[in-house]
């Protein structure tokens, strides 16, 4: 999905991310020091829509509202992302152990955003 937040001058910043729904909400996965997770702490709105894996949107835009979820929320979220992206997880998952030479990324290192679709 393509999740587009904004800067303070209100310039659109668009990144294309893995999603979850739950129940009403989209829930989103982010490094602690994404551009996007700053946008979004100081600006609620954002728009998603639906894009290929390199960010063009095939479908139609809807208005949101984000926040950012507690730490407590990320073993649940972690849990939908791998049961939606089986393969691609577990990928990503090896990929970043070999990265941190072995170990586990430290739960610190990712924040989840929620998004409740506004219209």
């Amino acid at each position: 999905m393509l999740l587009t937040t904004y800067r303070r001058d209100g310039t659109p910043v668009a990144s294309p991310v893995w999603f979850v729904t739950d129940h009403s909400e989209v829930r989103v996965w982010t490094q602690s020091s994404s551009g996007k997770l700053k946008r979004v702490r100081h600006t609620a709105q954002c728009t998603i829509a639906p894009c290929t894996v390199f960010g063009r949107v095939t479908g139609d835009t809807l208005v949101g509202r984000a926040r950012v979820l507690p730490p407590t929320a990320g073993p649940y979220v972690q849990s939908l992302l791998r049961a939606k992206y089986p393969i691609q997880k577990r990928l990503l998952d090896w990929y970043t152990q070999i990265r941190h030479h072995g170990r586990p990324a430290t739960p610190e290192a990712s924040t989840y955003i929620s998004i409740a679709i506004t219209r």
